[in-house]
C-alpha cells in the first residue's frame, strides 16, 4: 500500500514537471504611446502592380 502511494506521488510530480516544461512562458508586451488614427488613403494615388524577376 505504501509503494502504491509513493508511485502515485512520483507520477504526480513527474507529470507536473513535464507539464511545466511543455507549457510556453507567458510573455506580456507593454505598448506605450498613442496610436495613429489616420488611415492610409491611396484613392488619389497612381498605384500599379509590379512584375518581379526570379533570381536564379
Amino acid at each position: 500500500m505504501l509503494r502504491l502511494l509513493f508511485l502515485g506521488l512520483a507520477l504526480y510530480i513527474s507529470a507536473r514537471v513535464v507539464g511545466s516544461l511543455m507549457r510556453s512562458p507567458k510573455s506580456t508586451v507593454d505598448v506605450k504611446g498613442h496610436s495613429k488614427k489616420e488611415s492610409l488613403d491611396l484613392s488619389k494615388e497612381d498605384v500599379e502592380d509590379v512584375d518581379y524577376k526570379e533570381i536564379k
